[in-house]
């Protein structure tokens, strides 16, 4: 067993990100290998705000909502092409989800996935 390895993962697969803006609570995880993000089940989805210029989102939505409005609880994780997807398919507007999901130490998925400075921690 090597006690000197150093960790070359700066992130644990299981980080769960967070947002609570306007009112609206919703988790998620990110997956590095393929660029996706699940917005995990029990996660409020507010469907008063329209989604700007993501299908995808609109798609989803439309799927697992149909007419409903208001703030619906997902029932079941969905899995969206990237972070900006998932805060949209959330939050409705147009989000930068590299910004918008945080972690519990308050970190935005940019930082902890891109930032070069974190990166050389």
């Amino acid at each position: 067993m090597n006690l000197d390895r150093k960790e070359t993962t700066p992130v644990a697969v299981n980080t769960v990100f967070h947002t609570k803006r306007n009112g609206v609570r919703a988790t998620g995880r990110y997956n590095r290998d393929t660029g996706r993000f699940t917005v995990l089940s029990g996660s409020e989805v507010d469907l008063g705000h329209a989604v700007i210029k993501n299908q995808g989102a609109v798609a989803a939505r439309r799927q697992l909502f149909a007419a409903q409005t208001g703030k619906v609880i997902l029932a079941d994780d969905v899995e969206l092409s990237s972070p900006s997807s998932a805060a949209v398919f959330v939050l409705g507007g147009s989000q930068n989800g590299w910004t918008e999901w945080v972690n519990e130490q308050g970190q935005t998925l940019d930082y902890v996935y891109r930032s070069k400075e974190h990166m050389n921690e």
